[in-house]
């Protein structure tokens, strides 16, 4: 009888012991689904920031050259006006910003 005993106690703790091995088993597939999850929206959420990085540099990059485009545009107009100016009021105009031009001294 005690061997009896025994024997069903033995039984039921290698029962015990098989469900915790599949548990523990079961509980590492879920940190591996997990960390594979994770791993893959990290990697799509980079791609989709460094696409969007890469859209804010070319827009801002078209912007520059615009802006780049009006100040090369109204500087030839001025450099064309300055041209066809008389010398008397070329003086002028240079002795009202040679200041700026010049350090002081």
């Amino acid at each position: 009888m005690a061997k009896e005993i025994i024997r069903e106690i033995i039984e039921v703790e290698e029962e015990v012991q098989q469900k915790l091995e599949l548990e523990k088993n079961r509980g590492q597939e879920k940190i591996e689904n997990a960390e594979k999850t994770a791993e893959k929206e990290i990697r799509e959420e980079k791609e989709r920031l460094d696409a969007s990085l890469n859209k804010a540099v070319e827009e801002a990059r078209h912007e520059a050259e615009k802006v780049i485009g009006e100040m090369l545009q109204q500087t030839n107009s001025r450099a064309e006006l300055l041209k066809n100016m008389e010398d008397a009021k070329l003086e002028a105009v240079i002795e009202k910003h040679i200041g700026t031009i010049l350090p002081e001294g």
